[in-house]
Order: C-alpha cells, then sequence, then structure tokens
C-alpha cells in the first residue's frame, strides 16, 4: 500500500510499443503538477490497483465487457477517465458503434474520455453512452510526442514494414474458426476478408526478402499480437531486422521508406516525414481511409519497387494530407497540457481498498473474453502467461522501469521509483524541485 498523502494518478499502459512513451511524456506533465504518477499495466491492473490505489484511474478505452471491471474500480473510489489510443480519426463506423458500450451506467462511471478527433466524439454522441460535456477533443500525447521530437540523427537507409496481420494464422492455413468469429461479428464476405488479408501478409513476406535480395536494408515490424517466431523462421538466411522495440521511433529514424496496409504507424512515419506506401494491388478488406489518403498506393509490384527507388532517392514526399488527418495531427500540439490540466482541476475522495477486497485476476472471465477475439492459440497463451506476475516481465506487454528511465535520461526533475511487489512504476517530482 502507498503511504503517501498527494493524489495518486494511474495511467494504464496497455500496449508499451505502442503507448509508453506517450504515457511518459503524459506522467511528466501531472507529475509537475504535484501529482504521484504510476505507469500500470493494463492486463495485471487487478493486481496493481490494490498496492498503487490511485485516485483517478486513466484507461486506454472503453469496449463493450469492460462494464463490470470497471465498476468494481470504481466502488472504491477511483474516479475514472478514458484516453483512447487506438485511432478516433480512422475506424469503419458500424465496427466502432458495435464495440463502444452504451450502457446508462457509463455517464457515472467516467469523470471525462479524451478522444483524438471529432469524429470519435461523435460517434460516443450517437451512441449516447456520455454527455457532451464529459468528452473531451485533445489529440494524443504519443503524437505531440512524435511532432515535437522526431529528428533522424542516423543515416535513414532502410525500408521499414509494419505488419498488421494479427487474425491471420502463422501456418499458412485457412483458419475456419476465426473465419466464425468475424461472421458474428458482422464482417461481410469473413472468407474473402480473411483470404485478402492472408494474401497481402503473404505479399509482405515477399516483398522484404526481394529488397533484402535487392541490397535494401529492411526493417520488419510484427503486430504484437502476431507470431514473432514465425516471421524469424521465414526470413532465415536473410538480412531482414525484425523489430522489438517498444517505440516504432528508432526505425522510423533508420528509414526512408514504410510500407503497410492501412498501419497506424503511417501516421506516425508522416509526422516524421517518412513517406509511406501500400500495396494496393491485392484485395482485401482492411481499408483505412485517412491511413490510405496519406499514403502512395502502389497498383502493382513493378510500381511498388519503383516507389521504393524512388524514395531511396528522396523524391517521395509527406505534403499530402487529408484535411481530416491533418485536424488530427494539429490538434496534437498541446493535448498533454489540456489533459493533465483537466485532470488537475478534479475533486478527488480517499480510495477504500481494504485487505479483504481481492483484485487477484479472474482467469474465467479472462478465458470467456479471450475465446471470443479472432486470434489463434498461440496467443492465447501469450494471454495467459501475461497476466500472471511471475511470466508478464517475459511477454511483449512487458516494460521496465529502465524504459521510463530512458525517455527522462536528461531530467533532473523527476524521482522515478520501481514499487515492490509491484510492475507498476512511479514519477513524482523530487521534493527539492
Amino acid at each position: 500500500m502507498i503511504e503517501d498523502n498527494t493524489y495518486r494518478v494511474g495511467l494504464v499502459v496497455d500496449n508499451p510499443k505502442r503507448d509508453l512513451l506517450g504515457m511518459c511524456f503524459l506522467a511528466k506533465s501531472l507529475a509537475e503538477k504535484g501529482f504521484n504518477v504510476f505507469l500500470i499495466p493494463m492486463n495485471l491492473i487487478d493486481y496493481e490497483l490494490k498496492v498503487v490505489q490511485p485516485n483517478y484511474l486513466l484507461l486506454p478505452g472503453f469496449r463493450k465487457g469492460s462494464l463490470q471491471r470497471y465498476e468494481k474500480f470504481n466502488s472504491y473510489g477511483i474516479k475514472l477517465g478514458v484516453l483512447e489510443t487506438e485511432g478516433g480519426f480512422y475506424f469503419k463506423k458500424q465496427h466502432r458503434l458495435n464495440r463502444i458500450e452504451n450502457d446508462s451506467r457509463v455517464e457515472k462511471l467516467i469523470s471525462n474520455y479524451f478522444v483524438w478527433g471529432e469524429m470519435f466524439k461523435e460517434l460516443l454522441l450517437e451512441k449516447k453512452a456520455l454527455t457532451e460535456k464529459k468528452i473531451h477533443v485533445v489529440g494524443h500525447p504519443r503524437m505531440q510526442l512524435i511532432k515535437e521530437t522526431f529528428s533522424k540523427k542516423n543515416k535513414a537507409d532502410s525500408v521499414l514494414f509494419c505488419s498488421s496481420f494479427a487474425s491471420v494464422g502463422a501456418d499458412d492455413k485457412l483458419r475456419l474458426d476465426v473465419i466464425e468469429i468475424l461472421e458474428k461479428k458482422g464482417t461481410t464476405n469473413a472468407i474473402e476478408y480473411y483470404r485478402g488479408l492472408d494474401n497481402v501478409k503473404k505479399e509482405f513476406i515477399q516483398l522484404a526478402l526481394l529488397l533484402d535480395k535487392l541490397g535494401y536494408n529492411v526493417i520488419y515490424r510484427p503486430h504484437p499480437f502476431e507470431d514473432f517466431q514465425s516471421y524469424k523462421t521465414k526470413f532465415k538466411g536473410s538480412k531482414i531486422q525484425l523489430d522489438e522495440e517498444k517505440s516504432t521511433l528508432p526505425s522510423l529514424s533508420k528509414s526512408f521508406l514504410h510500407i503497410h496496409n492501412s498501419s497506424t504507424t503511417s501516421v506516425e512515419a508522416v509526422i516524421c516525414g517518412v513517406p509511406t506506401i501500400i500495396p494496393d494491388y491485392i484485395k482485401n478488406g482492411y481499408k483505412v481511409a485517412a491511413s490510405r489518403e496519406i499514403s502512395y498506393l502502389a497498383k502493382s509490384r513493378k510500381e511498388l519497387l519503383k516507389l521504393v527507388q524512388q524514395a531511396s532517392r528522396g523524391e517521395l514526399n509527406t505534403s499530402s494530407l487529408s484535411e481530416s488527418l491533418k485536424y488530427v495531427l494539429d490538434i496534437n500540439i498541446n493535448s498533454v497540457e489540456i489533459i493533465s490540466t483537466i485532470i488537475s482541476k478534479m475533486k478527488f475522495a480517499e480510495v477504500n481498498v481494504s485487505s479483504n477486497h481481492s483484485f487477484r485476476y479472474d482467469f474465467k472471465y479472462f478465458l470467456k473474453r479471450i475465446k471470443s477475439q479472432p486470434f489463434n492459440p498461440y496467443v492465447y497463451f501469450k494471454y495467459l502467461i501475461m497476466n500472471k506476475l511471475t511470466s508478464w516481465d517475459k511477454s511483449f506487454k512487458a516494460y521496465k522501469i529502465k524504459d521510463v528511465e530512458t525517455f527522462f535520461i536528461n531530467d533532473n526533475m523527476l524521482e522515478i521509483q520501481k514499487l515492490k511487489k509491484s510492475r507498476s512504476i512511479k514519477l513524482l517530482k523530487k521534493k527539492n524541485n
């Protein structure tokens, strides 16, 4: 238990490869305002809340199925907020609508809901999940950080592939169970949707091997839910580098080109001045309008290879932004300050989590949830491992104190602490400051 009279803010880190740097950026601002701030692993939250006992908990989303758990958190006096880490400016409308919780209890549970852009706000209002006064269009700390700090310190001589094929199996077999789940979720022509993604994945692998053979430095960044080992097998004998970094920035700083299939990293690439390409000659159902509008759409492999050559000579640019995406990028200038200021003006009550309250993870609930997800058994196993304190450190959800310290390497204002019997990391303003 934390013995401190200072109000405590918990920032939940869902996927450290995507979220950790942005949460560190926000944690710094909150700590400077006098809070004790804790970076809390999303998948260990049921353990960590008993240790940290935050007055305020900032969650990465509110999806159907979360209501019961969030009600439990709130019942102990913890105020809840949401900071959308996934999209907010790109989505299939009906898909997002189906995932958003619209129970009348959401309004009571959530103190504030921070979104990237106006479109996600409109979705929440359409779903009638929250009243307008609780929804704040603020951009996102990760994008603000990238925009403010990115610079090419290394020679950009690489091509970066970012794959997003979590629902496609690693064994090149048609996954009927995944197709069945996609159908239940309302995916039109689910079997064609699956085959399309499978074909794009195969083309990504072939392209990476081809570019490696042609003498390009290739960096391949699998989606965190993908089978990393399978890529090691497929790229055996090549010089292709597999990227396991917590952030995309190290790889983007080395790259003159980014290849993707409607990946979020395309936005980061554009902010970093790295042109981005979609192999648009393979039909697939996963097409995100905003990502496509900032990407070169190659209509054949021949055209794609030509674009690679042009990019290597610096002949491609990133100036062609869609209006909706441009707006999202522009509002990321002050997102951290806006979010931390809103939180600092809130009134908090004392949290009451007594020793008879259990935050042990409900594995029956967990197993029920993962069975509804379109992932393969390998991912099921990884999720089980990730939700054990003894195994979490070896999972892709893990981050350590050194990862946080690296972000604040030249900062003498903050103190960073590792907690006993916990995986959360505490940040606070140094007393002499």
